[in-house]
């Protein structure tokens, strides 16, 4: 699987998010040499073996895909966003809560 930067395929498998239930899953993926990666499906696998303040970029990046898949976005410009929405968050401090890592389904 080939990547792009540190969160691995833009798109997962193929096309954007057709479901309007996203569902965030933890999983290491080393062997996918990617932080995070969104599916087409609504699917979006982050690493939760990274620091907090990454994670929240990488999920931030993933859900980014998952909200605009046909947008003029390239992956740059994902990358450019979620580092200024995670500044942002983090220095108006937001933090994951420390109860563990649930698995999370929410509605857009």
């Amino acid at each position: 699987m080939a990547t792009r930067g540190k969160y691995g395929p833009a798109w997962g498998r193929s096309g954007g998010a057709k479901r309007n239930r996203l569902s965030v899953r933890h999983r290491k993926l080393g062997r996918e040499r990617a932080y995070g990666i969104a599916y087409s499906d609504g699917v979006i696998e982050v690493d939760p073996r990274q620091d907090p303040k990454e994670y929240l970029d990488t999920l931030i990046h993933e859900l980014l895909h998952q909200a605009a898949p046909t947008s003029y976005l390239d992956e740059e410009a994902v990358d450019e966003v979620a580092q200024v929405l995670t500044k942002h968050l983090w220095e108006s401090g937001y933090r994951r809560g420390l109860t563990g890592i649930p698995s999370v389904v929410s509605e857009r």
